[in-house]
């Protein structure tokens, strides 16, 4: 069984081969498989949250 691969550039990279018996493909758990490749992807993001200090924030005086 080949499966593509996507780079995180977007493009396509080399199919990755894989062997699994036919009596397993039925066993295999696809929702599983799809929390850990979105995990994977989000752990190579990088966020880009941040917050205002005191001095950065404007007005609020009396």
């Amino acid at each position: 069984m080949e499966i593509k691969s996507i780079k995180s550039d977007g493009t396509t990279g080399t199919p990755i081969s894989i062997s699994v018996p036919k009596e397993d493909l039925d066993t295999i758990n696809v929702p599983l498989l799809h929390e850990i490749v979105k995990m994977q992807q989000a752990g190579q993001r990088s966020g880009n949250a941040s917050t205002k200090t005191r001095g950065e924030v404007s007005g609020g005086g009396r």
